[in-house]
């Protein structure tokens, strides 16, 4: 979250690298939050709508993709701790804000030199209906089927006996499918004429 302040700031970058990875280059880099699961295939669909535009557009996808969405199974491992789940959403965080205003990671700033892995539960989509108006003030983060944890590297893969993973996005960009292994990358970039928050 980069708000114009006429500075020059140094800021940090998340790094994905994956055999998923689409070209033209590997690694890539975000500045913003990489996300994958059910908002990555909204973020797909919203991606190929012209109309409308701003924070709808993602409304009307979400609308769309929901009846199409099923429970993914992943394995995950942050900073070397290892495990398996069903789940709704991942994402990892360098910034709080991404998608037009969803505060997926209240806490996320690109100046710590960590990033923040978010994983949610398997939910219903009633659960998401419900849980989505949260994403816009980040009180999300307080519901129990929500883990956040700071990390340094991530690794996300499918694992069997859940529906097929997306392929992932990070700042609006298509980054690719899993297995996907996300670092951060401290101190990587100048912005001029901003100030992080």
């Amino acid at each position: 979250d980069l708000g114009l302040r006429g500075e020059v700031a140094t800021i940090d970058l998340g790094k994905v690298t994956g055999a998923g990875v689409e070209v033209p280059t590997s690694p890539r880099y975000f500045a913003a939050v990489l996300s994958g699961g059910v908002d990555a295939a909204i973020a797909a669909y919203a991606r190929r709508l012209r109309y409308p535009r701003g924070p709808v557009k993602y409304k009307v996808a979400m609308l769309r993709e929901l009846p199409r969405y099923s429970p993914y199974r992943v394995t995950v491992t942050v900073d070397g701790l290892t495990w398996t789940q069903q789940c709704t959403l991942v994402a990892v965080a360098n910034s709080p804000v991404f998608g037009g205003g969803l505060r997926i990671s209240p806490a996320s700033s690109v100046t710590d030199g960590k990033l923040e892995f978010v994983i949610t539960e398997s939910l219903t989509r009633r659960d998401i209906l419900q849980m989505f108006p949260k994403l816009y003030d980040g009180s999300h983060i307080d519901d129990p089927r929500v883990r956040v944890m700071q990390a340094r590297k991530v690794t996300i893969s499918q694992a069997d006996g859940g529906a097929a993973m997306p392929p992932a996005f990070a700042d609006g960009e298509l980054v690719g499918g899993e297995p996907l292994t996300i670092e951060v990358v401290p101190q990587a970039l100048r912005v001029l004429g901003a100030r992080p928050r």
